[in-house]
């Protein structure tokens, strides 16, 4: 199963992202401590609706929240969409295959490719652009510091090799300026 988590400081977005995230998969989205919900978003629309219990400057607490509440399992994949993102329906056609530990996409950024190639490295990662297997990333955390995907990622990586496909896995910041 492929779950997508949404950390939420920008809850007036989450109609547009919603309308972007497939059916097929399970949809959380977490509020931040003090950001007031978006009465228009229910059970209809997010699988899973929680509020994180501690403050967060970049959605970390969020995302933990997430991955510490989540009923996931062996085999299940995780795509974490910010709340000014919009999910990509390239990202449902890719095989996912367990014996990595995430794969990396890329982004679309008013109208062209974010990063022209996929690149593990510091400042040329967003996490908009990466599956991530539960399996080989249940015991990594988000930690609040400035380049969290980048070090996320890499904690990933030392159990399980990565894959990289030349597909676009999101609009990034596409709600950003709405």
């Amino acid at each position: 199963m492929l779950y997508v988590i949404t950390p939420v400081s920008r809850p007036n977005n989450l109609l547009k992202i919603a309308a972007s995230v497939p059916e097929e998969v399970k949809w959380c989205i977490v509020y931040d401590v003090g950001i007031n919900e978006n009465p228009f978003i229910d059970e209809e629309y997010a699988d899973y609706i929680y509020r994180a219990d501690k403050k967060s400057s970049w959605g970390h607490t969020c995302r933990n929240y997430a991955l510490d509440h989540l009923p996931l399992q062996d085999g299940d994949w995780l795509y974490y969409l910010d709340d000014d993102n919009i999910f990509h329906p390239e990202l449902l056609n890719i095989k996912l295959e367990n014996e990595y530990s995430f794969i990396a996409m890329l982004q679309s950024y008013q109208g062209k490719v974010r990063f022209p190639t996929v690149e593990i490295k510091k400042g040329r990662l967003d996490m908009g652009a990466c599956l991530y297997n539960w399996k080989w990333c249940k015991d990594e955390r988000w930690t609040a510091e400035y380049e969290q995907d980048f070090n996320y990622t890499s904690r990933c990586l030392q159990h399980a090799p990565a894959k990289s496909l030349p597909i676009v896995a999101s609009y990034y910041n596409a709600l950003r300026w709405e």
